[in-house]
């Protein structure tokens, strides 16, 4: 891991106890005692947080000094020798490297002007903003078993209802009261909708609708729907100019996209790497077996594990495919050849953000070991407590056991990807393909299993609150209609649901020993924070007021 972090580990970490070189004529917006604070110091602290407010208050300068503080203390403590820390150090960098190297593969990418005509040339409309429609519908399921004389019967009913909307009775009200589609929670809102991106069947009924009018019944073999259009923007021309750098846009990200995937696969096949994933998966089995090899480094399975658990997405090992694994290396392997390769350009990054970014880390392990000193474990009588007092929270959510088809879609590709969608919906439906058998055809791109197998309502919803949606009105054994959430579509089979239900204690004792610890955790890092600001003694200077004689103070030991 040395040769990963590179020669920036040793020189930007100075900063955790004196502020480097370039900063001492700094000017100072804030003292306490101890030391002092200087513009730039202040201001790569805030855009390490992510901040663009620079204003300088009593609070932000403490907890820019709180972090300070912490990571001298920490630093001083022995943490930069911990395996755990390095990587996350090490993360941080090639991070910066990586966002680094795209910027100068942005910058190389040119769009030439003929390149915008012939694009024009070939999009004669693109001048054209064409007639949009803000629409709603409502529609009404007919189950697959139900009879002739059944099916006739929802039909008058949508007549019914289509009558109540033409005599004034409100769409919105309507829908959520009596559709069957996922759009009823928002009153039947399909969104804005323009020529060529409804599927042909819903296409002639709808555009040529007027505000305040319904469309005649939609049967299909699902069962019935009627659309109505609430706003009309007629079209219009276009300026010239907004048009062709509409174009560049649109081209020049293509180009950043497809140059940085070709980017991608020289940097993994130039010395492809050495995968050695027979292994034990079981927690504390094999740490130091390397399961990657490239470029005289490895990750060893110990090494792996810390660094998905300490992702923006926390994952164990044991959970994830072999696949999987396999995507997760390769893009390591990525990240550090990426990381390379922008220094070997002579690109730079910035040591502020980088050395702030450090800092953060230090201070969240030097805290987080101040805690884990003083902690106290709850009892199991305490358990028992928090269990009892709070017994509604702990409940075990609706599972649920889904096959899902996936199509995605960039810009101007949806009525394409609807037809597809709708086409494997009619296929699946009519026993003429699986439902496995359809992901291949009609979604080859999806690499994951069609069947999840049984999955928390949480899971579902992180697909999007659409999916959700629709999952919940599905009974087991039904296929819902095609689902748009994003830039994706989504077929549905539901193979079975578990209802939520309350937990037992002996079920639920992890979620309240984490819910009692996490709670004394917070209180004791409100304890120790509230500490070390009542030493602080903040006063906040204006900038110009600080002379060229000043200079930045070192922290003080906090402990």
């Amino acid at each position: 891991m040395r040769r990963v972090l590179g020669g920036l580990l040793l020189g930007v970490l100075v900063g955790c106890s004196a502020p480097p070189a370039s900063q001492t004529h700094d000017p100072i917006v804030a003292r306490f005692d101890g030391g002092s604070v200087g513009l730039q110091e202040f201001r790569d602290w805030r855009r390490s947080q992510g901040e663009t407010d620079f204003e300088v208050t009593s609070r932000r300068v403490e907890d820019l000094l709180l972090v300070r503080l912490l990571a001298q203390a920490g630093e001083e403590g022995g943490l930069r020798e911990e395996a755990r820390v390095r990587l996350r150090l090490a993360a941080i960098e090639r991070q910066l490297w990586v966002a680094a190297l795209r910027r100068h593969v942005a910058d190389q990418t040119v769009v030439l002007p003929e390149e915008i005509e012939q694009a024009l040339a070939e999009e004669p409309d693109a001048f054209q903003k064409p007639r949009r429609q803000r629409v709603r519908n409502l529609f009404l399921r007919v189950p697959a078993t139900a009879s002739a004389a059944e099916r006739a019967e929802v039909g008058q009913v949508m007549l019914g209802l289509r009558e109540q909307v033409v005599a004034g009775e409100s769409f919105a009200a309507l829908a959520r009261e009596h559709s069957d589609s996922q759009t009823r929670f928002k009153g039947g809102l399909l969104g804005v909708v323009k020529p060529g991106e409804l599927p042909p069947p819903v296409e002639p009924l709808v555009l040529p609708l007027e505000p305040g009018e319904v469309s005649s019944i939609l049967e299909t073999t699902d069962g019935f729907t009627i659309f109505y259009c609430e706003t009309v923007w007629p079209a219009e021309s276009r300026p010239p100019d907004e048009v062709r750098t509409k174009i560049e846009s649109v081209l020049r990200q293509h180009r950043q996209k497809q140059r940085w995937q070709e980017l991608v696969d020289e940097l993994l096949e130039e010395d492809p790497p050495q995968f050695d994933l027979d292994f034990e998966m079981a927690p504390g089995q094999e740490p130091e077996r390397r399961v990657l090899y490239f470029d005289d480094e490895g990750l060893s399975v110990g090494e792996l594990r810390t660094m998905l658990r300490l992702g923006p997405a926390p994952r164990d090992l044991e959970s994830m495919s072999l696949g999987l694994v396999r995507e997760v290396l390769e893009n390591y392997v990525v990240q550090v050849r990426a990381s390379r390769r922008a220094q070997e350009l002579g690109l730079s990054i910035d040591e502020g953000l980088l050395r702030w970014r450090w800092h953060s880390v230090f201070a969240a392990e030097e805290m987080a070991r101040r805690v884990d000193a003083q902690l106290v474990r709850p009892t199991e009588s305490e358990l028992r407590e928090a269990f009892g007092a709070d017994r509604e929270r702990y409940r075990r959510p609706a599972h649920y056991d889904l096959s899902l088809l996936r199509i995605a879609y960039e810009a101007g590709g949806e009525r394409q990807a609807m037809q597809r969608a709708l086409e494997a919906e009619e296929m699946i439906r009519g026993g003429r393909l699986s439902f496995e058998a359809a992901v291949r055809r009609y979604a080859p791109s999806q690499t994951s299993d069609p069947r999840t197998g049984w999955v928390a309502r949480r899971r579902v919803a992180a697909l999007g609150h659409s999916v959700l949606a629709a999952v919940e009105e599905l009974s087991p054994g039904e296929l819902s209609p095609p689902v748009v959430d994003g830039n994706r579509l989504y077929l549905l089979f539901l193979h079975g649901v578990e209802e939520p239900r309350a937990l037992s204690f002996e079920e639920a004792r992890s979620a309240v020993e984490r819910s009692v610890g996490g709670n004394r955790v917070e209180t004791l890092q409100n304890e120790i924070s509230k500490s070390l600001r009542q030493r602080l003694r903040v006063t906040v200077l204006d900038p110009g007021s600080s002379t060229s004689d000043d200079t930045l103070s070192p922290a003080v030991d906090p402990r």
